[in-house]
This record gives C-alpha cells, structure tokens and sequence, in this order.
C-alpha cells in the first residue's frame, strides 16, 4: 500500500503541472508589442500570470520581462462648453436656447431632473442665426420608474452629431420645476479592439426569469454583452448576466454554482449594450426577471472579449519562445512595472506563433513548486517510510 501511495505521489510530482511552450517568430532584439491570440487568452489564467516569454541565446536561456495591457474599448465623453442665453415658455412650451463658438459639434444632451417618476418628451432645434431654425430630433423620450420592482432613468437626448452655433430644447413647461441642469457633450469613442465570441444559444423561463444559457465555443474574458430586442411596446426589466462556475451532481439533480459579472435595466429607449467584468467561463447565463409581463422577444445576444497586447524589451537572441498554461507558478514581479511611463509608444509588430508543443519542464516545476505542497509531500513520504520501518521492527 506504501508502495502504490509513494508511485502515485511521484507520478503527480513529475506530470501535474505539464505547460504549452509557442515559438515567436518574426522577433528582433529591442522594443516590440504583438497580440496574444485567442488560443492562449483562453488557455491562460486570468491573471496570465502562467504566462512567461524566454529568450534563448547561444550560452543561456534567460526570461524576458514584458507587460500585458488589456485593450478595451473606451467609450468617453467630452463636454462641450456653451452659454445659456435664455429660456421662455408659450402655450405650455418651455423654449431653452444655448449658445456655442463656431465649430463646435454636439451629439447628445444630458438632462438632470429632481423628479422620481416621469415621462416627457423633447425636441431639438438648431440654428445658425437665431432666425431659421432646423428640426433636429422631435419626440425624443426622457423617462424616470422608480417602485418596488425597478430603479430606472433614461434623460439622454441624442442627436446626430452638429455643430450648430445655437441650439435650442422645447420640452413641457411642468418638466421646467425639475431641471436641475443640461450638460452638452461630444461622443468620443476609439476604434473597438474587441473581438466577437462564438455562441450556442437556449432559453428557457423558471417562474417570471426568462433564462438565456450561452455555450461559449472558448471561454474568454468577456467584456460586453449587447441583447438585440424586438418589442413594439415599451419596456424595462431587470437583468444580471453570470457565469456558471461549477456543477454540483447529485440524487436530487444539478446545482450550479454563480458568479454575477454584471446586470442593469433593459430598456426600449436605449441599445442595450452593456459592460461587465472581464472573465473567462465556458458557460454564461442571462437573467431578465419579467415579473408579471410576457418574456421579451431576444432577437440575438452578442458577447465580445478583451484582446492583449504583450510589450517586451528583446534582448539579442538566436530564439524566443513563450510559455503557458501551468496555474501552480506564481505571478512574475519585473522591475519594468515601475517604468511603464518610459516605454516607447510602439505598434503592434508582424509577430508570429509557431506550433504548439506540451512541455512538462520537471526541472523548473520542481523549483517552483509551492513550498507548502513539497513540504506537505515529504512529510507523507515520512510518515509513510517511519510507519513501515516501525511495523517491520515489531514484526521482528
């Protein structure tokens, strides 16, 4: 039995931790940046840091520091200076002018109301002179639910982007008590570094949950969910997306474990487009809580993942390597850290991934290897020799 118990402890010593080494070619001495693939995000942790880049010379093999930055996609806002000029109301009509400096666009306002529950509507005009004035956007929704079953508010008027030097918002003149200001602001988003995650797709309803089950073909770090709805009527549910962490099987069925990644309000007056933690699982559910409604009509549910970017200083080199996929190394600690701001802005150079090769790299485990499990493992090893040299004694 000893025996068998110091066998099976050897063979886990020598083949538990087995990584994947990939090739880098394409690679020159000095400063680079390439893009990780979705293959070794995947198979990577989600801290990466399993991850490791080597340089292997004509006398050595040295590792490589680098950093990894996630690329995400910033959506951000710039406000947009303007001077109010007047505001006046005729037949029940609020009429608020803003003046701009010429050239400056505008493509949304953001409406700040002291009012709990409301539902007006807005109209944007635009001019060049104070005289002609442009229909821009009319009938545009501003909308606040708040009771037992939601928290919502929806004051966003958007607008095709202009750069009118006048602007005018007609809105109800009961809505004029509850202003409490209007900011204008420019979109700026930069070009997506998303990529799209491959899907299979079920749903289900439990009660008054609708259920979307999203089988991902690999489990990348998600960033945005977006739900493509089609309602005639308004709406605004509830919702969290979370990912399945694991199973439990037993006589009395499935139990799965969750973790919430995000959630919010699903709504008809915006895209529902939503951004959550970025984290790997093969299993995703989403969960709209419908109450006493009919479940709504999801078109189509599309999941994007972060990419990353690994950026090294390469020393001279005759090959370069990288390695992943062993979860019992510890994170790497590099001076480079603490100089991020003194790294050159590079571009992503034409770097390319050899072949995939299993590695088991005994040598390196073994002198990784967390000290409390070789520690845990010489101690059985131990008791086991001591109680079999007692055993053996006594029968004697």
């Amino acid at each position: 039995m000893n025996k068998i118990g110091l066998l099976l402890l050897t063979l886990w010593y020598g083949s538990a931790f087995a990584q994947t080494e990939r090739p880098l070619q394409g690679v020159h001495e000095g400063w680079q940046k390439f893009r990780l693939t979705n293959d070794i995000v995947s198979e990577s942790t989600n801290d990466f840091r399993d991850f490791r880049v080597y340089t292997v010379s004509k006398i050595d093999t040295i590792e490589t520091p680098y950093l990894i930055k996630e690329n995400k996609e910033n959506k951000t806002f710039e406000s947009v200076l303007y001077k109010a000029l007047n505001r006046s109301s005729k037949n029940s009509i609020t009429y608020q002018t803003f003046a701009l400096d010429s050239g400056l666009e505008v493509d949304e306002f953001q409406l700040e109301l002291n009012r709990v529950n409301f539902d007006f509507t807005v109209d944007v005009y635009g001019s060049f002179d104070q005289k002609d004035w442009y229909l821009i956007q009319e009938n545009q929704r501003v909308v606040g639910v708040e009771n037992q079953e939601v928290s919502f508010q929806y004051t966003k008027v958007k607008i095709p982007r202009s750069n009118y030097t006048y602007y005018q918002l007609r809105y109800p003149k009961r809505m004029e008590a509850d202003m409490n200001g209007i900011r204008l602001v420019k979109r700026v988003s930069r070009q997506s570094e998303l990529v799209p995650i491959e899907i299979e797709r079920s749903d289900s309803t439990a009660g008054s949950r609708q259920i979307i089950r999203l089988q991902l073909d690999q489990p990348l770090p998600m960033r945005k969910v977006h739900l493509m709805i089609d309602e005639v009527h308004d709406y605004y549910r509830q919702f969290k997306i979370v990912g399945v962490r694991d199973v439990i099987r037993n006589d009395k069925g499935k139990h799965y474990q969750l973790e919430q990644l995000g959630g919010g309000v699903l709504s008809s007056f915006d895209e529902n487009i939503f951004q959550i933690d970025s984290k790997k699982f093969n299993e995703v559910w989403i969960e709209i809580q419908n109450h006493d409604n009919q479940p709504l009509q999801v078109q189509e549910v599309k999941l994007e993942a972060s990419t990353y970017d690994v950026i090294a200083r390469f020393p001279e080199g005759e090959i370069y390597y990288v390695e992943y996929g062993n979860s019992s190394l510890r994170a790497p600690r590099y001076d480079l850290v603490a100089f991020e701001k003194q790294i050159p802005i590079i571009e992503n150079a034409d770097i390319l991934f050899g072949k995939i090769k299993k590695t088991d790299q005994k040598m390196e485990e073994r002198q990784m290897l967390n000290s409390k499990w070789l520690y845990l493992i010489m101690g059985i090893v131990i008791l086991a020799l001591g109680y079999g040299s007692i055993r053996m004694i006594r029968s004697n």
